[in-house]
């Protein structure tokens, strides 16, 4: 009797298991007219990868494993309150793929997607790190 207590007691409390959620960080840039890259940064909480892909004269695809712990660094940083001053809503941007800017957006699962747009020249602290760490995965060999 006390083993299917316990088998109700582990069936009831596994459907209440709690899992990550999947969380995304995409960045945009134009590198010069015609070459486009982006990275698509994406983890379920156990594992990440970055999916790189260019557009236009760029031929670069290719995915990257990262860790968890990298994308949880890159994270916080683009929630931080030195990012979030490059916020905009979605449609106040006409052209995403400019080449004076990076164009971030990240969520969490299906959730509303929050835009940043920093500016190229305008690299310091938070910012610099946050894109010279992508831009280190997207120049890594797969």
């Amino acid at each position: 009797m006390s083993i299917r207590f316990l088998s109700i007691v582990i069936l009831f409390c596994s459907s209440f298991a709690v899992h990550a959620e999947n969380k995304q960080i995409f960045l945009l840039k134009q590198e010069t007219p015609g070459h486009i890259v982006y990275a698509s940064l994406l983890t379920d909480g156990e594992s990440a990868i970055a999916n790189i892909a260019g557009m236009g004269a760029s031929k670069i695809k290719k995915d990257v494993v990262i860790t968890v712990d990298e994308f949880n660094y890159l994270w916080a940083i683009a929630n931080s309150k030195e990012l979030m001053v490059f916020e905009f809503k979605s449609g106040q941007i006409k052209d995403l793929a400019d080449s004076n800017y990076y164009t971030v957006n990240f969520r969490i699962g299906d959730g509303a997607k929050t835009y940043l747009r920093i500016p190229v020249k305008d690299l310091n602290g938070s910012s610099k790190e946050f894109v010279t760490k992508i831009k280190k995965i997207i120049n890594t060999e797969s």
